[in-house]
């Protein structure tokens, strides 16, 4: 098995580019993540064990909140909420850019911005927090 090159993620310290174009109503861009190639001591890991760990394209981060994101009463789960979204504001707990989320494996519309690779999805696909890829493993 050949190393893929033509995978749809990124190293996990990639920084945000600082001109990322804002999302337009209540879409969201997030930043895939590339799997360890490397054991934290240098040893390069097993095609296998980065296949298993290629579930990191789910565990993302968030780029850029387009101005309604996290804004509809749809993701409203009760009066503060409401409440919330009455005044302009988005729902309690929405992620803020920088946050870890976990998506769809389908979710979203793949696209390239200064080598940095993106996902673009609508607020809803957003499953879940994470506090980033180390805690997440695929049993093969």
């Amino acid at each position: 098995m050949s190393e893929q090159t033509d995978t749809w993620v990124n190293i996990e310290d990639t920084d945000i580019p600082p001109d990322l174009p804002t999302p337009m109503l209540w879409r969201v861009l997030v930043m895939p993540v590339q799997p360890r190639k490397k054991t934290a001591s240098g040893i390069l890991l097993p095609f296998q064990i980065q296949d298993a760990e290629s579930h990191l394209q789910y565990v993302v981060k968030v780029a850029a909140l387009g101005p309604l994101a996290f804004r509809s009463f749809k993701l409203a789960r009760g009066v503060v909420d409401w409440l919330r979204i009455l005044a302009g504001l988005p729902v309690a707990d929405a992620p803020q850019v920088g946050d870890w989320v976990v998506v769809g494996r389908y979710a979203g519309q793949r696209a390239e911005f200064r080598g940095v690779k993106l996902t673009m999805l609508n607020d809803d696909e957003i499953l879940c927090h994470a506090k980033g890829p180390e805690g997440f493993k695929v049993y093969a």
